[in-house]
């Protein structure tokens, strides 16, 4: 079981990328040559800002992919073919964007495993091993979305779940039918039945006082 866990992550990152990659090579069927380029376009982009943060050099929502290209060429130290790769993934993920016309997205597979490796090898040892067995790009959605679930069950009310206790009673009354202002007797509260009652609890069964014998007309 321990090794199962262990390898879960590595395995879903291994899972999440080739159902992109076969999302992206169905895109182009339905809506033509262009589109499946602009599917592959964004695979490529999105493995690319995975693998960013999977070791360790991350990514800006409001980067654009040129200035994102930039950045992390320079702070991983890629040198060529790398910027290369990296300047046509990006060019594409720009063309797929805003341009009418996408470029080709032959090669870009290939292309963003050569930057993959490329990412790995200019980071430490400790950063590359991190990455391929628990990677961040799993690990933190999975954890932001464990916590959304546990915030959420924090905020139930138990008496959701349940019918709340009678008459504000404590929880050992309210198995047994009892109210906070007395017991029940014959399915009449005994704090409702009149004084004069009889033990039984039944106001119909009062004797009324004898008369006196000259009372009577």
């Amino acid at each position: 079981m321990l090794v199962l866990a262990a390898a879960a992550p590595a395995c879903a990152r291994l899972a999440i990328r080739r159902r992109r990659w076969r999302s992206a090579g169905r895109g182009g069927r339905p809506g033509g040559r262009q589109r499946g380029d602009a599917a592959l376009a964004h695979a490529a982009w999105h493995e690319l800002r995975d693998d960013l943060v999977d070791y360790g050099a991350g990514y800006l929502p409001s980067e654009s992919p040129r200035a994102l290209a930039a950045r992390a060429g320079t702070s991983l130290g890629l040198a060529e073919p790398a910027l290369a790769v990296l300047g046509r993934i990006a060019l594409a993920e720009e063309r797929a964007r805003y341009a009418a016309r996408p470029l080709s997205g032959a090669g870009l597979r290939q292309d963003s495993a050569t930057i993959r490796r490329a990412i790995a090898a200019a980071v430490p040892r400790r950063t590359r091993w991190r990455a391929r067995l628990m990677p961040s790009s799993v690990l933190t959605p999975a954890l932001a979305a464990i916590s959304q679930v546990a915030d959420i069950f924090g905020r139930l009310n138990p008496e959701w779940f349940g019918r709340a206790p009678l008459d504000g009673a404590r929880p050992d009354q309210a198995r047994h039918g009892l109210g906070r202002r007395g017991t029940r007797l014959g399915g009449i509260r005994a704090d409702r039945v009149s004084p004069t009652s009889t033990a039984n609890g039944d106001p119909a069964s009062r004797q009324e006082p004898p008369v006196a014998a000259g009372s009577r007309q």
